[in-house]
């Protein structure tokens, strides 16, 4: 074990439970994006390299070796105990998210980090991915960054740095420069208080719905109706 995980070295842990949210896919579906027009999308990472690191960049990235080593180490830092400021003698991981670079291919058009957002159900909840399609003259044609934090602005500012950037020859300043934007400004979203079970109903299930009601109405009446004249006709037999 020692000859290929040195003590010290970064890692990212693998948990083997679900950590999807469970919310109405209209929170995160491009209406105008058919998956099925898709099928080449990737697969969302869980490959563990012979190193113990989550392989986070999907595809491939000037330098990824050294580009996967500095996202481990950055996931690890991210993801560090620390106490907790609101349950003094707690601890808890500091930014709870992992950083995570998807490059769709060379010359693609956006709809693709789209169709990727609608695949991946926009990430698990500790997510932020970064997608993007390189092109073909070295520079980026365009950045889609997606997460459950609502901390809008930090997506908008990796996506015009990257834009900036480039694809450059060497993804690791890239990765370096990215991971210290979301230490310095993702703020992981409180599921407590997300109402992630609202889901848009549509017109035809609206329709079902009055007219379950309405037939339940009319079996109320009609029952009360029944035993009124039931009652009726027994005090008539009687008097």
């Amino acid at each position: 074990m020692a000859k290929y995980y040195p003590l010290g070295t970064p890692s990212a842990s693998v948990h083997l439970y679900v950590n999807k949210v469970r919310s109405s896919y209209s929170l995160f579906k491009h209406t105008d994006i058919d998956l099925k027009d898709y099928p080449e999308l990737p697969e969302y990472p869980s490959h563990v390299s012979d190193v113990l690191h989550v392989d986070r960049i999907v595809g491939d990235v000037p330098n990824k070796p050294r580009a996967l080593a500095a996202l481990a180490a950055w996931n690890t830092e991210l993801n560090k105990v620390v106490p907790d400021p609101e349950q003094p003698g707690e601890i808890k991981s500091w930014k709870q998210v992992n950083l995570i670079f998807v490059n769709m291919g060379m010359d693609l058009p956006q709809e693709y980090g789209y169709a990727l957002q609608d695949k991946w159900k926009n990430g698990n909840k500790n997510d932020f991915i970064v997608s993007f399609s390189p092109a073909s003259d070295g520079s980026m044609k365009w950045v889609h960054a997606f997460s459950w934090s609502e901390v809008d602005m930090l997506k908008l500012e990796v996506q015009d740095y990257m834009t900036e950037q480039g694809y450059g020859k060497d993804f690791v300043p890239i990765v370096e420069h990215v991971a210290q934007m979301v230490a310095d400004q993702f703020v992981r979203k409180q599921f407590a208080d997300f109402n992630y079970l609202q889901i848009e109903v549509s017109a035809t299930s609206i329709y079902i719905i009055w007219g379950l009601e309405m037939s339940l109405l009319a079996c109320y009446m009609y029952k009360c109706i029944k035993i009124f004249l039931q009652r009726r006709r027994n005090m008539t037999f009687y008097s």
